[in-house]
């Protein structure tokens, strides 16, 4: 299924129930050749060392024993439909999203909003069915940018990594970044590098072109990284990670389980812990052009 207008085209992979191809002013949006690189989503972390080690290395026995690391996606449904007057073209994919083995699943909805200038309204939800572990590492989104984005900007908690538990000493305001410089490199590779409570993230190449990532109707968090969290779920040194040369790996969470110190004291405290709960977020995708800036595609957006 394709939709385009003058300067953009995006295409829905209907088979999988992702975008497939997004192009904006010639300039791809998403990842080319990369499969699955429009928004999915997903559950899985790399393990971190609290969740691996110590008395906290019965959460990683817990997640994997219920397949937490191999949930697949099974598409339901798939409709469309053009709204209204201004050319707005909704989409909406039903996916079972579950571990190959257990009984639980995840019944989702993405709906999918296209806007005339381009931007990109998807709003997720999922309802949990069956058993699940006590905690969940994460719920959000993943997608695949290309391997030209360079740099990030957001507006939020920063300037380093934190996580619901770990923020106390970040501060909000207006970043930017190197995109590599989002990475934390601990010696055995893991979960990084997220960025909590963002009104908005920018990903862009050397020129300013790329994605600004917002919460549509609330916060978003955020990190990017030249590691899939399979890479990183591998290696056991930083130094066996090869960087990807054919993306930039884009989650936007809605929740992350906290990080707690597992390893050698205490585990995430109950106000911390993400359970398999019923959940429902929005983000915003807009592509941004070079020269313009984040507050130049909100406007962009209000007119």
């Amino acid at each position: 299924m394709r939709v385009s207008a003058d300067q953009w085209t995006l295409t829905f992979d209907v088979a999988r129930g992702v975008i497939g191809e997004w192009t904006h002013g010639g300039r791809p949006v998403l990842a080319p050749g990369v499969p699955l690189a429009g928004p999915r989503l997903t559950l899985w972390r790399a393990v971190i060392d609290n969740e691996a080690r110590g008395g906290g290395d019965r959460v990683e026995r817990e997640w994997r024993e219920h397949g937490l690391h191999l949930v697949q996606h099974r598409i339901e449904g798939f409709d469309w439909s053009q709204e209204g007057q201004d050319g707005a073209v909704k989409v909406i994919v039903r996916a079972c999203v579950a571990p190959p083995v257990y009984e639980a699943a995840y019944g989702c909805v993405y709906e999918y909003t296209i806007l005339p200038a381009g931007d990109v309204l998807l709003s997720v939800s999922g309802t949990p069915r069956g058993e699940w572990p006590s905690t969940l590492p994460r719920i959000g989104l993943e997608m695949a940018l290309p391997p030209t984005v360079e740099r990030a900007e957001w507006l939020g908690l920063g300037p380093g990594e934190n996580y619901p538990d770990s923020k106390q000493a970040a501060l909000f305001g207006l970043w930017r970044l190197p995109l590599d410089d989002l990475f934390t490199p601990y010696v055995r590779p893991q979960e990084n590098g997220n960025r909590s409570d963002c009104r908005w993230a920018a990903l862009t190449d050397t020129d300013g072109a790329g994605l600004v990532a917002a919460g549509n109707g609330g916060t978003v968090d955020f990190s990017a990284s030249r590691y899939t969290t399979a890479d990183l779920d591998r290696a056991q040194h930083t130094s066996e990670l090869e960087p990807r040369t054919d993306r930039v790996v884009l989650h936007l969470d809605w929740r992350q389980n906290g990080v707690g110190s597992g390893s050698c004291g205490p585990g995430v405290l109950p106000q911390h812990q993400l359970a398999a709960v019923p959940f429902t977020f929005g983000v915003r995708l807009s592509p941004i052009a070079p020269g313009e800036t984040p507050g130049e595609v909100g406007r962009r957006r209000a007119g």
